[in-house]
């Protein structure tokens, strides 16, 4: 990770390699007859800038993507990199409006970017909490 701001440079080879690594695990469980609709990626920090990204170009419909306290890897070209398949999953965002680490600003702007993307996307907002996880994120997860 380089910079999560806008214009920031980002490590694209580097989360896209992450990426496919994902996607090689989701291609393992569905050899031993997991179906990708039954899948649930997600990640917390960079593990779910690498599941975003994994998710929304897979060629496959999945059954969600978890994002926590994370941001949307490459923001500014995931709209020609998604494919149909991956702007088809459901999308739970997770943040802290504390957050040290992946500023609120950068959170919000993933929100934006994902909206724009989905409309299987739901942003919570856990004011008081910062780059960690708290009860109430826990029970929305679970819900979700």
């Amino acid at each position: 990770v380089f910079g999560l701001g806008k214009g920031a440079k980002q490590d694209e080879a580097g989360v896209k390699a992450a990426a496919e690594n994902l996607k090689e695990l989701i291609a393992e469980e569905e050899k031993r007859g997991v179906a990708a609709s039954r899948i649930v990626i997600g990640g917390f920090s960079q593990g779910g800038a690498v599941a975003l990204l994994a998710g929304l170009t897979s060629d496959k419909v999945l059954g969600g993507i978890a994002a926590f306290s994370t941001w949307l890897p490459m923001h500014e070209v995931i709209a020609t990199m998604s494919t149909d398949a991956g702007r088809s999953i459901p999308i739970l965002q997770c943040h802290g409006g504390s957050d040290p680490m992946v500023a609120i600003d950068v959170g919000t702007m993933s929100a934006e970017a994902l909206a724009s993307l989905t409309k299987q996307h739901v942003f919570k907002l856990y004011p008081a909490m910062q780059h960690s996880s708290c009860p109430e994120e826990l029970r929305d997860f679970a819900k979700w």
